[in-house]
């Protein structure tokens, strides 16, 4: 996952070139979310059926190494489907915040393999070690 959003280039490019203390707030916590098709700057076709809530990633990264401007999840993240019918997982996104429609996106990328069907009963799981982010 390479993929910064428009939040997070801000945020560094007003961190390290123009100098501010500050540039935005801080994450307490980081969430990733399922998307049907790409999620691109804004997170679009974000799934929101039963199931498909957005799963915290924080202890997932927080005790992890970052090596060569990346880090990789340290736990799995798994989502089961309950909606009754079939999701289809294009890509995943990374927010500042639990609810769908909600908080400002971070990262996103699509899947690598291509789309994966989940159907009703299911569970889509990405496992520990499997979501890295670079920032390059």
């Amino acid at each position: 996952m390479s993929e910064a959003s428009d939040y997070v280039e801000s945020d560094i490019l007003t961190y390290y070139l123009k100098c501010a203390t500050t540039p935005g707030t801080r994450p307490t916590n980081v969430y990733v979310s399922l998307h049907s098709d790409a999620a691109g700057e804004t997170g679009s076709n974000e799934i929101t059926s039963t199931g498909a809530t957005r799963q915290s990633a924080t202890a997932a990264f927080a005790s992890q190494t970052i090596s060569g401007g990346a880090i990789s999840s340290g736990a799995d993240l798994e989502w089961t489907n309950g909606s009754g019918g079939s999701w289809t997982v294009d890509s995943i996104g990374i927010w500042d915040n639990a609810s769908h429609s909600t908080g400002n996106l971070l990262f996103y990328t699509p899947l690598t393999g291509g789309d994966v069907t989940v159907s009703d009963g299911d569970t889509f799981k990405i496992s520990s070690g499997n979501l890295t982010v670079t920032v390059a």
